[in-house]
């Protein structure tokens, strides 16, 4: 079977697939996408690719902006409740983690201590933030550490929310690039 192509001009206009093409045809063994060929007078030549211009760069609305922006305080907020906080409840600082896990480790570890009232050790980070060991808590210290965590989330999440709403009050691009420039997790909030 062979396809054939009957050109006029530089154009094929007609397509033939079959045995025993007819005369006069320009003959091939495969198909030819003639959106991509023109006839140069021996046979299908390559059209020239024409250049494209270069894509205007893409400026999101002030609504898009925004958006993006505070999903990405969101996110950045989301790591950081997840990273660990420092407690100085044992008498020097400890940093304890707050990953999904370590929440619950810790509020078993709590509640034996209650029900026991005897010590009971937890696995929290030296001073130096390099080995993690364990240190024995009473149920008041466990309690302790349990509200320095709520103030230290709860300190985290006023920051989000006012960035947030900083950023949702800007009323330029410019003006939410200089408030998420400025973004600083540690600083202190009176609430």
């Amino acid at each position: 079977m062979m396809y054939a192509y009957l050109i006029e001009g530089d154009t094929a206009v007609k397509t033939y697939y079959g045995d025993n093409p007819p005369d006069g045809w320009y003959q091939s063994k495969s198909p030819i996408d003639w959106s991509k060929y023109y006839w140069d007078g021996n046979g299908p030549a390559l059209k020239a690719v024409e250049p494209q211009p270069e894509p205007e760069p893409y400026v999101p609305s002030l609504k898009d902006y925004k958006q993006w922006k505070v999903a990405e305080v969101n996110d950045a907020c989301g790591r950081i409740l997840l990273s660990g906080f420092y407690c100085d409840v044992l008498g020097e600082q400890h940093r304890y983690d707050t990953d999904i896990v370590d929440q619950i480790n810790f509020a078993q570890a709590m509640q034996v201590a209650q029900s026991t009232g005897k010590p009971t050790s937890y696995r929290i980070w030296n001073t130096d933030d390099v080995t993690k060991e364990w240190y024995p808590h009473t149920y008041e210290q466990f309690q302790a550490v349990m509200i320095a965590a709520a103030d230290w989330k709860y300190r985290k999440l006023y920051l989000c929310s006012e960035y947030k709403n900083a950023i949702e009050r800007a009323q330029s691009i410019e003006e939410i690039d200089t408030i998420v420039t400025g973004v600083d997790w540690e600083q202190k909030v009176n609430v």
